[in-house]
């Protein structure tokens, strides 16, 4: 008999930044470690991670982080966990590659004895539980859901899943392995995740690309560039199988997929057969070839709109070009995925955009949810990886599975959901969660006095104000500069100038009046009043609050 506490750092209530954590009385097992896009209006910042701090406390009593799939909303914080605690990874061979690949891209060595590759169908011992590993059909081959066994049955986490019956071996779910494990213990808790609860039926075949641009793809006159993220290798699959018909070289323009393909190719984790893979250069000066563009988020967009303005060294858009935006846009990079759009459709390319209308993502709909729900038949049901509304849906199709309604439990990020002797005993207290800002190699530095400068920044300019003072009379010792940065747009001559320059020059000689009376001269006083009356002043005449910055030196 144990306490089992169930929790997430991550991945509740928002899209991305997936990290959970099962407490079996003191050993933690942790389940995935993603990152999410910055909301809109959070300017400069890379991507968010979970606030780790539980972790930094109860790192002896870590058993490891199990990877699903080496995706962006599954193990991008791995980077940054491991740079602060020497953590076990368990993945499959291309996630351990992966992971290892982008730890090496941002300078973190001496890390590679964390990472222990796992296969389909592995159990791995911690003493009282046990973790036995099963194939899962995402958006990347050898994706894998865990069962932990604990001493009161067992608790699964699938992980982004869907069901297929026509995917390739290296795509599907092994469903035969999942109810072997089924019969062995009773199911305590299914971590289901409910990113797509919302869409009814099932996801296949609705994930496919093929129908869209198959006829495309064979009448291409020139290069086919099918851009999308470095984690969409079943849409890449998809273009190989034509793209090997066709007997076209391919080409790719992304390192992350290079490794990839290198391990697949190793591991014969994906059918690579016939794929005639040429260096970039080649395929992009070959009259017909398929050039793969991607990337991470942001990345995949900066690159696109690179080529798409004709400022790429490496790629140049042709009239004879097709090309196949094969990704609809995650959520928080719309604007940026309409931007590319936009700048495409100033090609002479023509371009194939495939909505998620048209093309669901691999994640569970609301019938592969109550299909998988049924096959494991839990006791209690937790929806992950999703908004609140989508564990609604969740909800729905695990009531029509067979759950009883009062075993689904609706969680916060840091909500506690504890169990004993195999019974739900509480919600228990909270643990802290936030958000952790990365900006290019700072995680977690940039606070909300920085965000708000940098909005301020944004919408209402800087002002920036200079004058010399002598630093025995403290009397003004050089001219006035008054400079004006993204404020108001204003001729040399503007009185605004002068104006303020009258401000400065009444503030520094009232401090000097005082000085010469014999009263205590603070330079910092008067920066301080300079920036407050100047922050007035310009309001009234301009609208704006711009950032002002007051420089006052003694010479």
């Amino acid at each position: 008999m144990a306490k089992i506490n169930f929790f997430a750092l991550g991945g509740l209530d928002e899209r991305g930044k997936n990290l959970y954590c099962v407490e079996v009385d003191q050993d933690i097992f942790i389940f995935d470690a993603g990152t999410k896009n910055p909301e809109r209006g959070i300017l400069g910042i890379d991507v968010v991670i979970p606030n780790f701090d539980y972790l930094k406390d109860n790192k002896q009593r870590i058993k490891g982080i199990f990877i699903s799939k080496p995706s962006d909303e599954c193990s991008e914080a791995i980077t940054y966990i491991l740079k602060e605690l020497p953590l076990k990874v368990y993945g499959s061979d291309l996630a351990c590659s992966i992971l290892n690949f982008h730890l090496q891209r941002f300078k973190v060595r001496g890390k590679e004895e964390l990472f222990t590759p796992i296969s389909a169908k592995q159990i791995i011992d911690f003493g009282q539980c046990q973790i036995e590993v099963f194939l899962t059909t995402t958006s990347m081959p050898n994706s894998f859901g865990f069962a932990l066994h604990t001493p009161d049955g067992t608790i699964i986490y699938t992980g982004d899943y869907m069901f297929d019956a026509k995917a390739e071996t290296n795509f599907s779910t092994d469903l035969q392995h999942l109810q072997s494990i089924v019969a062995k213990q009773k199911i305590l808790l299914f971590l289901s995740e409910a990113t797509a609860a919302s869409r009814q039926d099932y996801t296949a075949p609705n994930h496919k690309i093929n129908i869209y641009v198959e006829r495309a793809v064979k009448e291409a006159k020139g290069r086919i560039i099918l851009a999308c993220f470095d984690q969409d290798l079943h849409k890449i699959s998809e273009l190989f199988d034509l793209v090997r018909e066709n007997n076209i070289s391919v080409g790719i323009y992304g390192q992350t997929l290079l490794e990839a393909l290198k391990v697949l190719r190793e591991n014969k984790k994906m059918n690579l057969d016939g794929i005639n893979l040429v260096p970039l250069h080649e395929a992009v000066s070959q009259e017909k070839s398929l050039i793969i563009v991607t990337g991470s988020g942001e990345r995949l967009y900066s690159r696109l709109i690179k080529i798409a303005g004709g400022n790429d060294d490496i790629l140049d858009i042709k009239e004879t070009d097709m090309i196949i935006l094969a990704t609809p846009p995650t959520p928080g990079s719309e604007l940026n995925h309409a931007n590319v759009l936009d700048e495409l459709a100033r090609t002479v390319a023509k371009t194939i955009a495939l909505s998620a209308k048209k093309v669901w993502t691999m994640n569970a709909s609301f019938e592969d949810v109550k299909l998988m729900t049924s096959i494991v038949k839990p006791t209690y049901f937790i929806p992950v990886k999703g908004l609140y509304k989508d564990f609604v849906w969740a909800k729905t199709a695990a009531i029509e599975a067979g759950v009883n309604p009062e075993n689904i439990f609706l969680c916060d990020n840091g909500e506690n959901v504890e169990f004993v002797d195999g019974v739900f005993a509480k919600k228990a207290n909270r643990i802290k969660t936030a958000d952790l800002y990365v900006d290019g190699i700072g995680v977690g530095d940039i606070g909300a006095v920085v965000l708000n400068e940098r909005k301020q920044l944004a919408t209402d300019g800087v002002v920036i104000v200079g004058v010399s003072v002598d630093s025995k009379t403290k009397e003004i010792a050089s001219l006035i500069d008054t400079q004006m940065r993204g404020v108001i747009y204003i001729q040399e001559n503007n009185d605004i100038f002068k104006k303020m320059q009258k401000i400065i020059t009444d503030i520094v000689e009232k401090h000097h009046g005082r000085a010469v009376a014999g009263e205590m001269y603070d330079i910092n006083e008067v920066k301080n009043e300079i920036r407050s009356v100047l922050a007035t002043f310009v309001k009234t005449e301009t609208g704006k609050t711009p950032i002002i910055l007051a420089i006052v030196n003694e010479i």
